[in-house]
């Protein structure tokens, strides 16, 4: 095939990758708004937006700095648009335009042509290859759409980096292809650094299978690339987060993530020896379990914090080290509790390996359904492509996935670091290596020796001498892969060894398979759909209860509003919309203490503003007692409340400086 046919081939795929991906933005926001998942969204879009500091910010925590710079950036120049919803969204979607562009370019080789020899492919197999190739990526879609719908900055990291692991197999050059995946894993990585780390082991597991399967150096070229722009983030991020300030923020918020990520903060009575040994009180640990943290001052006796300041880097110290402690105790709790032993691990992640009911629910599901059954698929079809033309390149991709997976999840159950919003990523991760280990075994490989004058020459699947081979250039190449296949023929089945019919066999295997794939997709769509509208219903009966405190707050932008964290916790700002308003501040989380958070406090911390009369809005009475015994722990006895608008409160009697 010509050098410009198959650039228009190429095109065409993406063309039509770019059509069913916006099908599928079309899908989701006819029937669902985009909302983000968790407040933490929310608090990001608050910081990069303004909300806090007044101006664009881009110390967003857990995003890069880089990414993080370039989306406050956006905002310097449409202050007015929700340019961090418009990133999430647009990451996703082009996550998944890359998943059905790179599938449909390895789909292209599952069906021979009549000879090979002549264009190896009909135009009419390619374009049938091509859409075979591209119904993984809409079984992936069908799979993770609710995840489209509810966005998680850390679902989202996922998909990037999925897409990365299918762009590095997909391209005409394999540099190209590294540079695609390359970029595609720094967004992952700068979006969600824990993604990155955790995805990283299946994009070099990739890259490994390209180099052994092809045998050409340029597979490799991923690795320097995806090691510069893994420097050069970290050497932005070190120049973001200068200064000891900024570095004991960071370091807040990596024990504050690990306290409420990965550990359980006991109640005071069922630790409290170990409470009292680290100097604890009970109001300073339902503080922390209520979230309220911004609540908390390091010196009990101290009546007001006065000068609070966002370089007041003792006072973060004393925050952190209380915070530390409080990690201390809770895994030490947690130590003297019965711990599962590895064979209880081993269990259970067998257990929920071979489960297929279906998921009760959107967030939490009783079952990692449907990727279970997706993989279970792509596992059984490797395998009969194995066995129809045996390599040990198939079965090293095979078990080497399998184990790797198996090594990561139990690494995962025994440190207790499995929450879903990492699971299910880390599921798409291993479905696109294995799609990709599937549409490869398409691949013809020509032996060096057969190569002939006049005759076009098949290095690699991907790269095809477009030229006729004149028969000095002929040895010259025959010789350079013969060295090559001295290594590489013990490991890549040789196809052309295959009769015509054998390959058509294996062509429609792997059609059959991948249709099976859809459908194990396809059956857990009505389950999930209805998970999905009960989460949307769950959300506007919160919103309804908070809405009309959103409306008193927008009233009064002159007004600096506090906010309970489980009050909101599961309010839904809808993207693209109006959400919380700037002056409504949350009192926990991780943009304190530090300058994001004191710069709208005024030189004061947040308990003075609220007991000078700052309006706070909560919903239970049981957590407005807990502040109140707080207070009372502070100094401040008696302090009474009045409602100044359903579900905000304002001390009764403010006190004076």
């Amino acid at each position: 095939m010509r050098d410009t046919e198959k650039q228009k081939l190429n095109r065409f795929c993406a063309v039509t990758a770019i059509i069913l991906t916006l099908a599928s933005f079309l899908l989701i926001r006819a029937k669902y708004p985009f909302v983000p998942e968790a407040n933490d969204d929310a608090v990001i879009r608050s910081i990069l937006s303004g909300n806090y500091t007044g101006m664009p910010d881009a110390h967003a925590i857990y995003p890069e700095y880089p990414l993080a710079l370039m989306i406050s950036g956006l905002y310097h120049i449409f202050p007015k648009a929700d340019c961090y919803s418009v990133v999430m969204v647009g990451f996703f979607f082009l996550a998944l335009f890359e998943i059905l562009r790179s599938g449909g370019l390895l789909g292209m080789h599952i069906f021979p042509g009549k000879n090979a020899a002549d264009t190896w492919v009909s135009l009419r197999a390619k374009l049938l290859g091509m859409a075979v190739g591209m119904l993984p990526g809409v079984g992936i879609f069908l799979a993770v759409f609710p995840h489209a719908a509810v966005l998680h900055y850390t679902f989202t990291s996922g998909m990037l980096g999925a897409a990365a692991i299918l762009a590095l197999c997909a391209g005409d050059r394999p540099d190209e292809a590294g540079m695609k995946g390359a970029l595609l894993w720094i967004g992952c990585f700068n979006l969600r650094s824990e993604m990155g780390y955790l995805l990283l082991p299946f994009l070099l597991l990739t890259v490994l299978c390209n180099f052994l399967r092809y045998r050409k150096k340029g597979w490799l070229f991923s690795l320097p690339m995806i090691l510069l722009f893994f420097l050069f983030t970290l050497t932005a991020e070190s120049i973001g987060y200068h200064g000891e300030s900024w570095k004991m923020f960071q370091r807040y918020n990596d024990v504050r993530s690990e306290l409420y990520d990965y550990a359980v903060i006991p109640p005071y009575e069922e630790a409290e020896a170990l409470y009292d040994e680290a100097g604890i009180s009970p109001e300073e640990v339902a503080i922390f379990r209520d979230y309220n943290v911004a609540l908390l001052r390091v010196d009990p006796s101290q009546e007001s914090l006065g000068g609070f300041d966002a370089d007041d880097v003792e006072y973060m110290r004393a925050r952190t080290e209380l915070t530390e402690k409080v990690l201390q105790v809770a895994r030490t709790a947690e130590a003297l509790r019965e711990k599962p032993d590895f064979g209880e691990e081993l269990d259970l992640y067998l257990y929920e390996l071979r489960y297929l009911g279906k998921p009760l629910d959107y967030q939490y599901p009783s079952s990692y359904a449907p990727y279970n059954l997706m993989a279970g698929v792509l596992y059984l079809l490797l395998l009969a492509l194995f066995v129809t033309n045996p390599s040990f390149l198939t079965a090293f991709e095979g078990v080497s996935l399998f184990l790797g997976r198996t090594f990561l999840w139990l690494y995962l159950y025994l440190g207790d670091r499995t929450p879903v919003r990492v699971m299910l990523p880390l599921y798409v991760g291993e479905l696109v290596v294995l799609v990709a280990f599937v549409l490869q075994e398409s691949a013809i490989v020509f032996s060096a020796g057969e190569a002939k004058s006049g005759t076009p020459v098949r290095v690699s699947a991907l790269t095809i001498e477009s030229e006729t081979v004149k028969a000095p250039r002929a040895a010259k190449l025959s010789a350079v892969l013969k060295r090559l296949d001295a290594f590489g023929s013990r490991l890549v089945a040789r196809e052309e060894h295959l009769s015509d019919r054998g390959k058509k066999v294996r062509g429609f295997l792997q059609t059959g398979g991948i249709l099976l794939f859809v459908i194990a997709a396809l059956y857990y769509l009505p389950s999930q759909a209805e998970n999905l509208q009960k989460e949307y219903a769950l959300r506007e009966r919160t919103n309804e209860s908070f809405e009309a405190a959103l409306d008193q707050i927008r009233s009064d932008p002159g007004t600096l509003y506090f906010a309970d964290i489980y009050t909101v916790v599961s309010y839904t700002e809808r993207c693209f919309e109006k959400g919380v308003p700037g002056n409504a501040l949350l009192l926990g989380g991780w943009t304190e203490p530090g300058g994001l958070y004191a710069g709208r406090l005024g030189g004061r911390d947040a308990m003075t503003r609220i007991l000078e009369g700052a309006p706070l809005i909560i919903d239970s009475e049981e957590r407005l007692e807990h502040m109140t015994e707080y207070f009372a722990f502070c100094g401040y006895d008696g302090v009474e409340w009045e409602e100044i608008s359903p579900g905000i409160y304002r001390v009764r009697e403010p006190l004076e400086r």
